[in-house]
């Protein structure tokens, strides 16, 4: 294996551990995301990008909450 491949390999390993974070992180809020994943077709070209994908407005409602709840607990 290359060092490209390697590399390549380490990302993708980091990213599957970002993802998993991710949705228990989303769990632990009530909300899922159905399609969240890595981007399989973008991954193959060398850049390795999380797909946030689609959701219900009820789920987006949820996230955007999330996120100003943490927001102001920065505050």
């Amino acid at each position: 294996m290359s060092s490209k491949d390697d590399d390549h390999a380490a990302k993708v390993r980091q990213a599957e551990e970002v993802l998993s974070d991710l949705k228990e992180a989303l769990k632990g809020k009530g909300i899922t995301l159905p399609s969240l994943e890595i981007d399989c077709e973008t991954s193959l070209s060398g850049v390795v990008l999380i797909d946030l994908a689609r959701c219900n407005i009820e789920t987006a409602q949820k996230l955007a909450k999330a996120l100003r709840l943490a927001d102001a607990k920065q505050s």
